[in-house]
């Protein structure tokens, strides 16, 4: 095992049945310790990482920190895609309970990757303006390089070329890089338009009357209702009452 290199990033985002999925990691920007990781980087680390990886409470590696298994990884553009389904037992669900708070009340969460650089896997440069020729002189698509902030950073830098182990990622509160976002956090369902008419879908509305309720609320059915001479409009209503309050005990885990 190699020197375990650990880095920052930043989640925010939605949730979802169980599951954290989002950007594990950022390549092509520099963090705060003046690292830039080249795009293509974890791309053969990603197998292994799908084998034995985890996802951890701040980068406790015992059996009661590790509190979700991966289920998916992947280089795309700048980011490090992941999903990752939480364990059931009480600890793990508490923090997929706390993420859940954060992320919908408009806050992040941040996240922070252990992994190994490969043998002749970093150069180092005295300045970012060496890196960036590297950079552009190895082939690198340098669309995908924040090269406007790179520059800015005075100093020596080191590109990371390529990872040989990516070991784990943690869920930490304070991450080095702050551009990975998260795309959801399963678990609970999120408060969109689209959501809540697929909910009713399932719960066995038309797909009229489920996007009506979802765009305009209940009272926008019994409107329509009423245009159509139907009878039974009180119950209707009602019943996009109860459908409503279903949706909402469903949003808070009742």
């Amino acid at each position: 095992m190699g020197e375990i290199i650990r880095k920052g990033f930043r989640l925010s985002g939605e949730v979802e049945e169980n599951h954290l999925r989002g950007a594990a990691a950022v390549m092509g920007n520099i963090d705060a310790g003046n690292d830039v990781i080249y795009p293509g980087a974890f791309r053969k680390a990603i197998p292994q990482f799908l084998a034995t990886g985890f996802v951890s409470d701040t980068h406790g590696w015992t059996t009661e920190d590790v509190v979700a298994m991966p289920r998916g990884a992947r280089e795309q553009g700048r980011e490090l895609v992941v999903d990752a389904e939480f364990h059931s037992d009480q600890r793990s669900q508490d923090v997929r309970t706390k993420c859940l708070e954060r992320l919908t009340n408009g806050l992040s969460v941040g996240l922070s990757i252990g992994f190994a650089v490969a043998p002749d896997g970093a150069v180092m440069f005295p300045d970012t303006k060496g890196l960036l020729r590297h950079a552009e002189s190895t082939g690198q698509d340098m669309t995908l390089f924040d090269a406007a902030g790179i520059r800015k950073r005075p100093g020596a830098c080191r590109a990371v070329l390529e990872v040989s182990d990516l070991y784990e990622f943690s869920i930490v509160p304070v991450p080095m890089n702050a551009e990975a976002t998260a795309t959801a956090v399963k678990g609970r369902v999120p408060i969109t338009v689209r959501e809540f008419e697929a909910f009713l879908r399932d719960a066995g509305w038309s797909r009229a009357d489920a996007t009506a309720i979802a765009s305009h609320g209940f009272s926008s059915l019994r409107e329509a209702a009423e245009s159509e001479c139907k009878t039974d409009t009180a119950e209707l209503a009602a019943a996009a009452r109860r459908a409503i309050a279903q949706f909402r005990v469903t949003l808070m885990g009742a």
